[in-house]
């Protein structure tokens, strides 16, 4: 299989920028369109039934999509940092120790139905 990103010219991609790179190839003057019979094979594949105008309607607003991402696509982002991630961290967790119930009663004061500490609820099985 022939590469279609040239490493010395596209240096490490993100991956959104390899996706727009395969998909525009960064040649085009406006990134691929999606024409009515394009919808109509993914709607197809997808068992999907679109009238017309929802066909027409779907190909604008993709297409428009497309054109956001091919911008995005071109902008200098190589010196950017990484952003933050909240899952870099582990969450703080308590000492998982078992502690005795003092107040059960205030506890279950909430609940429809108790009986001698526990919950009672509908039988769900015949």
């Amino acid at each position: 299989m022939r590469t279609l990103l040239n490493k010395e010219k596209h240096g490490s991609l993100a991956p959104a920028q390899a996706f727009l790179a395969l998909f525009s190839l960064n040649r085009w003057k406006r990134p691929m369109a999606l024409d009515p019979d394009a919808i109509r094979r993914l709607a197809t594949l997808s068992r999907l039934a679109l009238s017309d105008d929802e066909i027409a309607g779907y190909s604008e607003s993709l297409t428009d999509i497309l054109t956001v991402l091919d911008r995005l696509g071109g902008l200098p982002v190589g010196d950017a940092a990484p952003l933050a991630s909240p899952l870099t961290e582990p969450p703080p967790l308590r000492d998982d120790i078992a502690e005795p119930v003092t107040n059960r009663e205030a506890l279950q004061a909430g609940a429809p139905a108790t009986d001698n500490g526990f919950y009672l609820v509908p039988k769900v099985l015949p």
